[in-house]
């Protein structure tokens, strides 16, 4: 892998690219860290921003190879979207129904998705792999998250969603897939907000008191019940994957009221490693992310 910098004086004939598309994309510090990373791996690529809207959506899909590019990052609300026109290029992408990473070869666009890879690597760059732990949400990157976790034989204790019969209809059509990976073990426990909000949580394994680790998926400026809130346990920690100023305000909270949290740049940053390993087709480390933007890992962790 080069190592050595380089920096383009311009774009030229023989730039490939790169981008995230989404709408809005304004918030997003992909550009700036896959372009310091391709600086370092001295490849004649740009990573842009890519607004798109849904209507042109399809149109960008189909057209992205014959514009330049070689992949993208896709970022909410896409990323259910683009698996009605690419293709998913694992079992886990076609289950899941979710994709942010996007690859043209030829005439087809391949997806697939690292969001709940680059989860998990946080968890265990952090020491946390061996918590049990529970998900706020089950959009698409809490579906990505529950799904490899499940896979790996570390499934969530519980999954909080607004629709838990919705929830747990996918968890068993999940389970009775035959293609692989097969599932093995029991599925996570699924319960309501007002459930658990009253305690009512039937026969669940465990409860939120018993919950160390908890990973919230929702947007930005929700926050749970109080009476939820006040039952997770001493010491536990709390990952809002929202970032930017003022977008993970449940990592605020957390940190408010004494417990440790933080905010989705960390799984940002590895997600992002994963994504430039697939494109350039050999493993491109997430300490190669931390030093060309130069983030400290301190700032990854989950502090008071």
């Amino acid at each position: 892998m080069p190592t050595s910098e380089w920096k383009p004086p311009w774009v030229d004939g023989r730039t490939k690219l790169l981008g995230i598309v989404g709408d809005p994309i304004e918030h997003s510090l992909s550009p700036a860290l896959h372009n310091a990373v391709l600086a370092k791996l001295a490849r004649n690529w740009l990573y842009v921003p890519v607004p798109v809207s849904i209507r042109r959506l399809p149109a960008f899909l189909r057209l992205g190879g014959d514009l330049g590019f070689i992949g993208c990052n896709v970022t909410t609300p896409y990323k259910e979207a683009v698996i009605k026109v690419a293709s998913p290029s694992d079992a886990e992408t076609a289950r899941v129904g979710m994709a942010n990473t996007l690859s043209w070869k030829r005439d087809t666009v391949a997806a697939c998705g690292t969001d709940g890879a680059g989860i998990l690597a946080w968890m265990k760059r952090n020491g946390l792999d061996d918590r049990p732990f529970g998900v706020l949400g089950f959009g698409a990157t809490a579906r990505s998250l529950v799904h490899r976790a499940w896979a790996a034989g570390h499934q969530p204790e519980l999954i909080v969603s607004q629709r838990p019969a919705v929830v747990r209809r996918q968890l068993s059509r999940w389970k009775t897939d035959p293609r692989r990976p097969r599932l093995a073990g029991a599925a996570p426990e699924v319960a309501s907000l007002k459930d658990l909000a009253s305690a009512e949580t039937g026969d669940a394994r465990s409860g939120p008191d018993q919950i160390s680790l908890w990973v919230s998926t929702w947007p930005p400026g929700v926050i749970p019940p109080v009476e939820l809130l006040a039952r997770f346990p001493k010491g536990a920690v709390v990952l809002d994957m929202n970032y930017g100023e003022g977008r993970s305000t449940l990592a605020a909270w957390a940190r408010d009221r004494g417990f440790r949290a933080a905010d989705g740049l960390g799984p940002l940053v590895e997600q992002a490693a994963l994504s430039m390993s697939h494109w350039v087709g050999e493993a491109v480390p997430t300490d190669l992310y931390l030093k060309a933007n130069r983030i400290p890992k301190g700032r990854i962790r989950p502090v008071k």
